[in-house]
């Protein structure tokens, strides 16, 4: 079974413990015009970069952090920055090259959005962009009354 988990100082090291067996791809990134890097291999340098961001993170409300794995791999994460007390934005996703569907041009996911709008909503936000069509039904969105409300915006219905 494929879990989602928040990354918090309690499971940092983990966390940086799986990135550095990371295998996958970037799909969004916020050194890209437009966020979009797809087909972009995962970098040793995108991985340093990931841990010196989230050293400096943990400790903000403002970020979150969100990892799908099982067994020890990783299969996908995410960073959010929360923007407003109604908006938030995905600038950064990277996934395993399985979890895109190149023919429908849809990211399926791995349970990371279903837990990313749960912590959304906890603080109150009900909207957050992300410059990649997901799949709806496969990511979760549909069944828990998230839609999507334009290009890039995913909302609670």
């Amino acid at each position: 079974m494929i879990v989602p988990w928040q990354v918090t100082k309690g499971n940092a090291r983990i966390f940086i413990d799986e990135l550095e067996a990371f295998d996958g791809m970037v799909l969004i990134s916020p050194h890209q015009p437009g966020g979009v890097s797809l087909q972009k291999p995962f970098s040793d340098e995108m991985r340093q970069e990931i841990v010196h961001k989230l050293s400096m993170e943990l400790d903000d409300d403002y970020h979150l952090w969100i990892a799908s794995g099982r067994h020890t791999i990783m299969y996908s994460f995410l960073h959010t920055q929360i923007l407003s007390a109604q908006d938030a934005c995905v600038d950064l996703l990277c996934s395993v090259k399985w979890g895109y569907q190149w023919q429908a041009n849809v990211y399926k996911g791995f349970g990371e959005f279903i837990l990313l709008i749960s912590l959304l909503e906890q603080r109150g936000i009900r909207r957050f962009r992300l410059p990649l069509t997901l799949d709806m039904n496969v990511t979760g969105l549909v069944t828990a009354r998230w839609l999507a409300q334009g290009r890039g915006v995913y909302g609670k219905a």
